[in-house]
């Protein structure tokens, strides 16, 4: 809770426990910006995955072994899958289980609108360097 004083200005029979303002300011991101943020973040995650691929394959082949290579796509998809719902769908799943689902809502809404453009200049860059 917060904390009391006792106004002293007041005579003695007046005086009455106030609480004392809060001193922190909490703001709130407009709902645009946490999806920006979480689509980012995604687009971070998915570019660290392109490049372990991309360093990766001179590293290691799976030529070979067909099973070891079906077994290491499966693993990385259900992580991946696991990685991109606690970034994409973290803070929106706290929110709504606080009652706030307008505002989850919201905020999925925008990562996926970010997530989209991000997906239309990708293949806009992609024709573009063909």
């Amino acid at each position: 809770m917060g904390r009391f004083f006792v106004s002293n200005n007041m005579p003695a029979k007046k005086r009455k426990i106030k609480k004392a303002a809060s001193r922190k300011r909490i703001t709130k991101l407009h709902e645009a910006w946490y999806g920006l943020f979480s689509g980012l973040g995604q687009i971070a995650y998915i570019g660290l995955v392109v490049l372990v691929f991309w360093v990766g394959e001179n590293y290691v082949s799976f030529a070979e072994n067909v099973f070891m290579a079906q077994l290491t796509m499966l693993l990385l998809f259900v992580f991946s899958a696991t990685v991109s719902g606690f970034i994409v769908l973290g803070y929106p799943a706290v929110l709504a289980l606080r009652g706030e689902v307008k505002r989850a809502l919201a905020i999925v809404g925008w990562t996926a609108g970010f997530l989209a453009l991000a997906l239309i200049i990708v293949i806009g860059l992609n024709v573009y360097y063909l």
